[in-house]
């Protein structure tokens, strides 16, 4: 039971660090700087 909740929390926040990059990338997009980052970012 223990692992299931472990793995869940993993899930949860990989799924927000994901979201928190595609924030950051937004951002650069809208300050027109998306040519300096490497296409890998997104």
């Amino acid at each position: 039971m223990r692992t299931i909740f472990l793995l869940y929390e993993v899930i949860k926040n990989s799924s927000f660090l994901i979201g928190f990059r595609q924030k950051i990338v937004y951002i650069i997009n809208k300050l027109g700087g998306a040519k300096l980052l490497p296409t890998s970012i997104m």
